[in-house]
């Protein structure tokens, strides 16, 4: 704010006619995510994070949203107005507008606004940009890979956030390694395509595959993609797969069948690009159920940990 201010001054003071229209930026989802959070823990009655029970500080719990208000000073009968997002737009531009004439900002509150559609002149403009840049085709309408907020239903860019700030997605391929032998939790599908499919950021590493890795007490699921193949990973490589169109019905993704990875173990598998006619799924116990589809294609010529665990083997 001090830079746009400091500009304007000088500015005004070479002879130019210079006005800084403050703005207080309202739009988008944190103030709906603060005010959603709020009314979740008022109705749910956890309002206190106990913090004063942590006595390491680096594992103590977050704050709540009705404690954050009650830092700023907000009397606790006021908060529940709070779950409201307009009520956020009433009650802070003017405290912060009181603020900023108390340190005498340079600047023309006759015209100072905010972004929202309840501003429904700045709501025009906005509009009104958008559909001349459409025109003009600077602009198009379709999807992009991007960090997705399940609850809104609608894309969760980085100011957007209540956390994770700077988080990006992540490209992973996926290599269908085909089940050559069925466990018997899976025999009732043994007429289908069944694939074990592992996420690699290395794909041209493949030719060197010797064996597919599970963990052997994590938990998989048997999941029906909208082919028809059905994918041997866990819940939440699924949940990750029905979000970008690949399962049946949009955004669902019902288990067929559950089993763990020691189920899988010994079985046989047909690699993708290798050599071998079948290699066989081995148990690796550094496996992460939350990253990638906790399903690891083995390839050491590339991966140390891959040739130290299957010597140990």
């Amino acid at each position: 704010m001090s830079k746009a201010e400091f500009m304007t001054r000088y500015q005004r003071q070479i002879g130019k006619r210079a006005i800084f229209p403050f703005a207080f930026h309202c739009t988008g989802m944190p103030i709906s995510s603060a005010a959603i959070r709020l009314k979740r823990e008022i109705d749910s009655g956890k309002t206190n994070s106990h913090q004063e029970e942590f006595k390491d500080k680096e594992n103590k719990p977050p704050l709540t949203q009705f404690e954050i208000l009650q830092q700023l000073n907000i009397a606790d009968a006021e908060i529940p107005k709070f779950t409201d997002p307009n009520h956020w737009l009433e009650f802070f531009p003017p405290s912060g507008k009181e603020d900023l004439q108390r340190m005498g900002i340079h600047t023309d509150w006759r015209r100072n606004f905010i972004t929202t559609a309840k501003n429904p002149y700045f709501d025009k403009f906005v509009r009104w940009q958008f559909h001349h840049l459409k025109a003009n085709n600077k602009i198009k309408f379709g999807k992009r890979y991007t960090i997705f907020s399940e609850s809104e239903r609608q894309p969760c860019a980085d100011h957007d956030r209540s956390s994770g700030e700077g988080v990006g997605p992540q490209e992973y391929t996926g290599i269908k390694i085909k089940l050559l032998e069925f466990p018997e939790k899976l025999q009732q599908f043994s007429d289908r395509n069944v694939f074990l499919v592992a996420g690699t950021l290395r794909p041209e590493t493949m030719y060197g595959q010797t064996n597919c890795f599970v963990l052997p007490e994590g938990d998989y699921g048997l999941f029906e993609m909208k082919n028809d193949d059905l994918y041997i990973i866990t819940e939440r490589a699924a949940r990750h797969f029905a979000h970008q169109e690949m399962t049946k019905v949009e955004f669902e993704y019902p288990s067929l069948a559950a089993l763990k990875g020691s189920d899988l173990i010994g079985k046989k598998v047909k690699a993708p690009m290798t050599t071998y006619e079948h290699v066989y799924v081995l148990p690796l116990p550094s496996i992460s159920m939350t990253k990638g589809t906790a399903v690891v294609t083995s390839v050491p010529s590339d991966a140390p940990h891959d040739f130290a665990m299957l010597r140990d083997l």
